[in-house]
């Protein structure tokens, strides 16, 4: 379900409902799953902060790889499926989640009201060149731009499962109906 490499360069695969594996050099080197303290063994996404911590987006809620141990996250977001993570210039995170698009500041969430989304299930996110905040939900599509507004696009109106920006700033949107690029 989840691929990232690390601050080290190791991989790490989060799978569903076999927790998280990190490879170094090929070899497993570490498996977490909930008896280590993850909230599901569904993983469902990974965020490799600046400063080295690796988050993971569970079925069931967030916590945080640092230092060799799992520390919990944000109590809110416990039960929350986590399903896309992407980490802002300020060094914030911001979770697409099952109930709407929370944004982690230090030790403050905030949740970004759902009826400002094409849908409250919030299922991939990305941040592209300038800043904005590409978010898709189950049915549809929305940019927060670097000054906080919310936009929807009317295309494509399904779930929205994979985002990418490629190397000449093309936005590529793959939904359950189809590949769609978006571009100035």
């Amino acid at each position: 379900r989840a691929l990232a490499f690390d601050a080290n360069g190791d991989l790490w695969v989060g799978m569903h409902d076999r927790g998280a594996v990190r490879l170094h050099d090929g070899a497993r080197a570490v498996a977490l799953t909930t008896r280590d303290g993850l909230p599901s063994d569904d993983v469902r996404s990974f965020a490799v902060a600046r400063d080295g911590t690796l988050w993971i987006g569970t079925f069931k809620g967030l916590v945080q790889w640092k230092a060799g141990r799992i520390v919990r996250g944000p109590e809110a977001l416990d039960g929350s499926s986590i399903n896309s993570l992407a980490q802002d210039s300020h060094d914030e995170l911001w979770c697409a989640t099952d109930k709407g698009l929370a944004h982690l500041q230090a030790d403050r969430l905030e949740l970004i009201d759902p009826s400002e989304l094409p849908a409250s299930s919030v299922t991939r996110l990305l941040f592209d060149r300038d800043s904005n905040l590409w978010i898709g939900t189950s049915a549809g599509l929305a940019r927060r731009t670097p000054d906080g507004e919310i936009q929807r696009l009317p295309q494509p109106a399904a779930t929205i499962q994979a985002l990418f920006e490629d190397s000449e700033g093309n936005l590529w949107v793959g939904s359950e109906k189809g590949l769609d690029r978006l571009f100035d």
